[in-house]
């Protein structure tokens, strides 16, 4: 990989303008922030997105630009959250949510959430459409189970806690 001038990044592969001078190559797909575009020349096909936050850290303009970005490229995000209940996830990005493209893994009802009814009424209260797109992890600190909730397809809350 080599730079070409500032915000210029060509790995072998044509480059693209994604405006205000900057270039993405053509199997590059986009943040949904052009400034970190800018800064990591984008993403390829295949790259996993983590962004690793205290709880209570602002991460709500990175997850919306990058979901507003997929959406409009038809891909599938798998989001994987620690430290926010399935109702806040749906809450702050139920917009940007399309059928079938978004899979929220949740392994903070039965992690920070201590399997606390608040966290767990979301499997029972929540519109069927959301509740089919949520994984809920019922043991998040065995990696085996997250494997499986990342690997496998959609299971329901109540088989896993039953």
């Amino acid at each position: 990989m080599s730079m070409a001038g500032p915000h210029r990044v060509e790995c072998g592969r044509s480059p693209l303008d994604i405006g205000k001078g900057s270039t993405l190559t053509e199997f590059s797909l986009t943040t949904g922030i052009k400034e970190i575009d800018n800064l990591v020349g984008g993403i390829s096909p295949g790259d996993n997105i983590v962004w690793g936050v205290d709880s209570g850290a602002p991460v709500d303009r990175f997850v919306s630009g990058f979901l507003t970005a997929d959406r409009a490229l038809g891909s599938t995000v798998t989001y994987v959250s620690f430290n926010r209940s399935p109702q806040t996830i749906t809450r702050a990005y139920g917009r940007d949510l399309s059928p079938g493209a978004f899979r929220l893994i949740d392994c903070f009802s039965s992690g920070k959430g201590n399997n606390d009814k608040v966290f767990l009424d979301f499997y029972e209260s929540a519109d069927e459409q959301l509740r089919s797109a949520v994984v809920h992890v019922g043991h998040p600190s065995d990696p085996a189970e997250l494997e499986k909730a990342l690997t496998g397809p959609s299971k329901s809350v109540k088989s896993r806690l039953s």
